[in-house]
């Protein structure tokens, strides 16, 4: 018997039904279902089979689910952390050449708009990396 007739010959039972059971063609000269608690058994083991099987796939992409969040936020921080160390960086490097382009007595240049040039540059680099 398929999966339907199983659950309409359980209903004809349920309401004593006999002459509308799926069953009552097969089994007309006895009137018996004598086989039919086993059919009943296996439609239920293999809707408890598939069952476990639809819990265990959705589980399995719960997990594999989580996981790629899990990276997706690992490479979201590398990815920050990195532009930071970078930007840090530059802001050192910056710095350490206003120190020493003070340090230049044949700078041609006023400190004033050297030190704005390097700030200008800086923030030109700090644009192309966003």
């Amino acid at each position: 018997m398929t999966d339907n007739e199983i659950i309409k010959a359980l209903a004809c039972c349920k309401n004593a039904d006999c002459l509308n059971c799926p069953r009552w063609s097969i089994e007309w000269h006895s009137g018996m279902c004598n086989d039919f608690l086993s059919e009943v058994l296996s439609f239920i083991n293999r809707q408890k089979a598939e069952i476990e099987s639809f819990q265990n796939r959705l589980h399995n992409s719960r997990l594999h689910e989580r996981e790629l969040c899990k990276q997706l936020q690992d490479e979201k921080y590398l990815r920050f952390s990195e532009d930071f160390i970078k930007s840090e960086a530059r802001k050192e490097f910056a710095e350490r050449l206003k120190l020493k382009l003070n340090c230049i007595p044949q700078c041609h240049f006023t400190e004033g708009q050297v030190l704005f040039d390097i700030d200008k540059l800086l923030k030109e680099m700090e644009k192309e990396h966003d």
